[in-house]
């Protein structure tokens, strides 16, 4: 009888202490849920929290990390009610001027002036600090806003250039077109060994090639010190 009572007893206080360590687990991770915690009262407006200011209340994950806690409850102190006070007032504000085309025109007025002195405002400031971003050069060298004209004029120069080619190769392949045809010989030819030859000019009566692996050029700008070891 003592044998089983014992028993009895001791199954009692195993289903007790894995109870308060399943209690315990919950509640450790019910407040290490990282993430960021919204309020139910102002969710659509106010900011985010790194962490949960209320752990008493209730919290749902909307999303991965995302929480929203149950503070419908909770009395406002006299900073919210200003906050939500104001925010009702622009969302009203807002709204009355969408629905006026005049005050529409009005705030976008007033918004480009504002951008256009913030713009002012930016120009001054790099006028201001100028002198002082020019010292920091070394004597003898272009001051940055040269060196970016000189960049602009360069890429102008090559685009330029760019487009007479594209204008001029039609009457380049035409020419080649017909060497090719006056010589007898192909305008391209592919050799075993990978190599293309392309016919560019004659010399002396006879056809002239470029070699797409010219190891005389790539020797001459150091190319062949980037080939693989036995190229």
């Amino acid at each position: 009888m003592k044998t089983t009572v014992r028993t009895t007893k001791g199954i009692a206080v195993a289903i007790t202490a894995l109870a308060l360590a399943s209690a315990s687990v919950t509640q450790l991770q019910k407040h290490s849920e990282p993430g960021t915690y919204y309020s139910a009262k102002d969710f659509e407006w106010s900011p985010p929290w790194p962490f949960h200011p209320h752990p008493e209340l209730d919290a749902v994950e909307i999303e991965p990390g995302i929480f929203v806690f149950d503070d419908t409850t909770i009395p406002d102190t006299p900073q919210q009610a200003e906050a939500r006070k104001r925010h009702e007032q622009a969302a009203a504000h807002a709204a009355a001027i969408a629905a006026d085309p005049v005050l529409a025109a009005a705030a976008r007025q007033t918004a480009e002036e504002a951008a256009r002195q913030a713009e002012a405002k930016w120009q001054e400031k790099k006028a201001a600090l100028a002198p002082q971003i020019r010292a920091l050069i070394p004597p003898g060298q272009a001051t940055s806003e040269q060196k970016q004209q000189d960049g602009e004029a360069e890429f102008a120069a090559l685009r330029e250039q760019a487009v007479r080619s594209a204008a001029e190769q039609p009457a380049k392949e035409r020419a080649l077109d017909e060497l090719a045809k006056r010589l007898g010989v192909p305008r391209e030819i592919q050799e075993s060994d990978g190599r293309t030859l392309i016919l560019t000019d004659e010399i002396a009566g006879s056809p002239a090639y470029l070699s797409s692996h010219n190891t005389v050029a790539a020797a001459g700008i150091s190319a062949d010190e980037l080939w693989p070891l036995g190229a």
